[in-house]
């Protein structure tokens, strides 16, 4: 795999552009979070921990960090921690771009330019999304719960909405812009929101770009926050019961008339 490197993003930089903001979610990431942010800080102009509710240490980690934290009492799921991280970029910041990452430490937000550069070379772009799809690690180190929801979403995605591909649709490390955060809905809490975010980001006509990245995978801990049983069968419930509710197969017809809430919007 061809990765861009820093020499040739180096023009794309969010400190150079001042517009973009960074959120990471985060559940009981002790030994974990310190690190990632302290190496998040200097790529982008702030940074926003969603304190989940964690248990650990997670907390004292962040404040020692020096690092801006929204803390829920309790844990509310991923998908809750999206939307905190969505309300404050659009009631509280004015960036024109919103990079989520997980606090797993699984991405290296050395790619955080990456997703800038789409953006901005392409201005149509809405949503970029990253793909570790066949990496190595993909292929040899992601635990089993996620490749097979990962490929269960992909299958699912292009199955019941028009053939739509998302090379790797369970992947939270994605940016956003802000006229598409300006018209996101989404009402579920745990990690099948990221999928319910994708099919409504489609079905609202918005255009997916993406970019590929290695992972990180830390056999430990890397499978801690999710579960075979819950979320993985979660994913495909959400796929089915937006296809009923929504009729997909009739935004062919309607595609140009949807385009406008993009582009007739701030």
């Amino acid at each position: 795999m061809n990765l861009i490197s820093n020499e040739q993003l180096g023009k794309y930089t969010p400190m150079n552009e001042n517009q973009l903001l960074c959120v990471i979610p985060a559940y009981n990431e002790e030994g974990r979070i310190g690190k990632l942010v302290r190496k998040v800080i200097p790529l982008t102009e702030k940074v926003i921990v969603v304190n989940d509710g964690s248990t650990d240490n997670t907390y004292e980690e962040l404040k020692s960090a020096g690092v801006e934290i929204i803390s829920h009492s309790r844990n509310l799921g991923k998908g809750q921690a999206i939307r905190t991280g969505m309300d404050y970029f659009l009631k509280k910041s004015n960036y024109e771009f919103l990079v989520f990452l997980d606090g797993d430490g699984q991405h290296d937000p050395e790619d955080i330019p990456k997703f800038l550069k789409k953006m901005m070379d392409d201005p149509e772009c809405d949503i970029v999304i990253a793909s570790r799809f066949k990496t190595r690690e993909w292929q040899e180190n992601m635990p089993f719960s996620r490749k097979l929801s990962n490929l269960m979403s992909r299958f699912g995605l292009w199955l019941l909405y028009n053939g739509l591909v998302i090379e790797d649709p369970q992947n939270g490390f994605r940016a956003y812009r802000r006229r598409t955060i300006n018209h996101m809905q989404f009402y579920t809490h745990r990690f099948e929101a990221e999928t319910e975010i994708l099919i409504e980001s489609y079905l609202m006509g918005f255009k997916f770009d993406v970019v590929n990245i290695q992972s990180i995978y830390d056999k430990q801990h890397s499978d801690s926050n999710f579960s075979l049983f819950y979320d993985t069968w979660k994913i495909p419930g959400i796929m089915i019961k937006l296809f009923l509710k929504r009729k997909p197969w009739l935004y062919r017809e309607y595609q140009r008339k949807l385009y406008y809430r993009i582009h007739n919007s701030k």
